[in-house]
């Protein structure tokens, strides 16, 4: 009973395999048949139309995107809705020969210890930048007091970019046009795109379902998935730019231009009549060529802010005038003024004396007039201007008013 059972078991397994080797036989005899139809030079046409087309698109994958790149580093790191990008339009743009770009550094607009407007502009500290009443040290860092600013985004500028590469693509890279791949039938969906932040290297995935056909041969092949891996370090541009746009933004003293040898990028300031009251376009270049044998260049806007003056805390107001004594400017003033500018600009300090606030230059004098009298003093303020804006400085720590009694 045992010996007729095993051999049962070797009947069935035996069987088994040859109805998988007829099926196996079947499946090649097929594959085979169906090849046949398909001469090989037929299959080799068939590659031959289709690799145009791919080597096209994946050209043309590769040129948008780095569109798109650009056009985010002349506009400070947006895309607009109206451009194809995710970027809502702003209401602080600087106009650059058509390019929209953002301010990221604004004019101070703060509470607590910062102070928006002249003269106690910038800080609560009446003898700023000076620590002490000795004015032996200087402390010119103040958090942020010297503007607002508006970070970069790494997602929202990656988000605006797949956007553009979104809406732009259909129309920059349409295979199917007319005339250019002739002989060809080419039907296509939409693209979808996806970029991935792969530090150092923006990857662009696009499925772009594609039917290509030879009508001739009567061939078709379908292709989908593209992929185009772009050197770009995003990150270290963007710490680069949030760092200066902190650091300028805390201290006046900070010139956002200056460069250490071991700095990966330039930084270049421009001011023209055209961009407003003194505002700046800043753009930071990478030293070596990234893109298309160029360097690339990402642009941002700064607000013009006030200069700032240093109290001056040797002034000397005389205890009593009357008409037609005369004032020498180093009785009053017995310190060099000075002043910094947090845009970098070229200031110009001025001291006016009397009614009328006529200019006190050193060396001069200056006669007590009529006016003066019924006024009741002779006023002094020490002024600093950009050429926009200014700050000035009318009274001292104390706040008593910098002026001289006529009697």
């Amino acid at each position: 009973m045992k010996a007729n059972s095993k051999s049962q078991v070797t009947l069935f397994m035996s069987v088994g395999i040859v109805i998988f080797l007829i099926i196996g036989i079947l499946v090649y005899l097929s594959i085979a048949a169906r090849d046949a139809k398909v001469p090989a030079y037929q299959q080799q046409q068939n590659q031959l139309d289709v690799q145009p087309v791919i080597n096209y698109l994946e050209s043309c994958i590769d040129q948008t995107a780095k569109y798109g790149m650009a056009l985010l580093g002349k506009q400070g790191g947006f895309i607009y809705e109206g451009q194809g990008g995710s970027s809502p339009q702003r209401a602080h743009l600087l106009d650059d020969s058509g390019f929209k770009v953002p301010f990221r550094i604004l004019s101070p607009d703060l509470g607590g210890m910062c102070i928006k407007s002249p003269p106690a502009y910038p800080t609560n500290n009446p003898i700023y930048p000076f620590t002490d009443e000795r004015y032996s040290s200087k402390a010119y860092s103040t958090l942020s007091c010297f503007g607002d600013a508006i970070p970069l985004d790494i997602s929202k500028s990656l988000e605006a970019l797949e956007s553009f590469v979104q809406a732009n693509l259909p129309a920059r890279c349409n295979a199917s046009a007319p005339g250019l791949f002739p002989g060809l039938v080419i039907r296509h969906s939409s693209p979808t795109i996806e970029i991935v932040d792969k530090n150092p290297t923006l990857q662009v995935l696009v499925t772009y379902p594609m039917n290509i056909s030879n009508p001739k041969t009567g061939l078709s092949s379908i292709v989908s998935r593209f992929q185009k891996d772009i050197a770009f370090d995003i990150h270290s541009l963007y710490t680069f730019v949030n760092d200066r746009i902190t650091k300028d933004r805390s201290d006046p003293t900070y010139n956002l231009t200056a460069l250490l040898s071991a700095d990966e990028y330039l930084v270049f300031s421009h001011s023209s009549p055209s961009y407003g009251a003194g505002d700046d376009l800043i753009t930071v270049q990478t030293r070596e060529p990234i893109l298309e044998g160029k360097r690339y260049s990402f642009s941002f806007a700064r607000r013009n802010r006030p200069p700032v003056l240093e109290y001056a805390h040797e002034i000397h107001p005389l205890s009593s005038v009357s008409v037609g004594s005369e004032i020498r400017y180093e009785d009053i003033i017995g310190q060099k003024l000075a002043a910094v500018d947090p845009d970098e600009d070229d200031l110009n300090i001025k001291v006016f004396i009397g009614w009328d606030q006529i200019e006190f230059m050193p060396g001069s004098k200056y006669k007590v007039r009529v006016e003066d009298k019924n006024s009741g003093h002779v006023s002094i303020k020490i002024d600093v201007s950009d050429g926009y804006l200014k700050d000035f400085q009318a009274r001292d720590k104390s706040g008593r008013e910098l002026k001289i009694p006529v009697i």
